[in-house]
């Protein structure tokens, strides 16, 4: 549950490696904190008793927009680094998800560059590329469960030990 807010606190670090479940644990987050925003909105209108649709709908957007706005804002830049960080766990560069970015303003073709950008984000990690280690990699951490970190000629590259 704590790699969800992990990216706020590499706030605008786009170096490095984010695993996949740091990654749609913070798109997890965010999609639950613009659903309960919705949800928010409708539930004001529903206790203001609004029976017009003009005004139920000026209450569903007013203030809920102005809180998703608000959490937008403090949320972009994490989103982003950690999409960057994202590509390079899959081995892409930033500059990969910059183009596909730009690919998907287009009428048309946008689509297929979003398909592109959630395949990525689905590819599993690729162990130590030019961005770092592998962040699963359990050998980096301090504590190995009592175990002794292993030579790496029986280590193959690519291979998790548990």
């Amino acid at each position: 549950m704590e790699k969800m807010f992990w990216p706020y606190a590499r706030y605008f670090e786009f170096s490095g490696r984010s695993t996949r479940a740091e990654y749609w644990l913070f798109t997890l987050f965010t999609f639950c904190v613009v659903f309960a925003c919705i949800m928010l909105g409708g539930g004001m209108a529903l206790l203001a008793g609004l029976e017009s649709e003009e005004a139920m709908l000026q209450a569903l957007t007013s203030f809920p927009i102005l809180l998703i706005m608000i959490f937008g804002f403090f949320s972009f830049i994490p989103a982003l680094a950690v999409t960057v960080r994202r590509f390079h766990d899959a081995g892409f560069s930033g500059w990969v998800y910059v183009g596909l970015i730009l690919l998907s303003l287009i009428p048309y073709v946008g689509w297929l560059a979003n398909i592109g950008i959630f395949v990525i984000t689905l590819l599993p990690s690729v162990a130590g590329n030019q961005w770092g280690e592998d962040p699963h990699d359990d050998w980096q951490r301090d504590d190995n469960y009592g175990y002794d970190r292993p030579e790496p000629a029986a280590r193959p590259n690519g291979v998790r030990f548990r």
